[in-house]
């Protein structure tokens, strides 16, 4: 939800991106999970998927250089009701 907040009000993630940003908190969850039990080969390769995916929203800084956004840019109603009140 936090990542939601952030994003949407300057345009980088729409509605569209539900499925995505899902995927990315399931790898997070995932990763966590092996950390803590051990299994750093998984977890390592789990960190590599979220961070192809982190990318695309630019949430690396090196990423974050590329993305190009409209800080004017307001959500719609829809991306408003999907991401919740978004603060901005």
């Amino acid at each position: 939800m936090e990542v939601c907040e952030s994003l949407a009000p300057i345009g980088v993630v729409r509605q569209t991106d539900g499925r995505s940003l899902e995927t990315m908190a399931r790898l997070w969850d995932a990763m966590i999970r092996a950390f803590e039990t051990g299994q750093d080969d998984i977890a390592c390769k789990l960190v590599a998927k979220w961070s192809i995916l982190a990318g695309k929203f630019g949430m690396t800084p090196s990423d974050r250089q590329k993305i190009i956004v409209d800080a004017t840019n307001k959500p719609d109603e829809d991306e408003e009701r999907f991401f919740g009140r978004v603060v901005g």
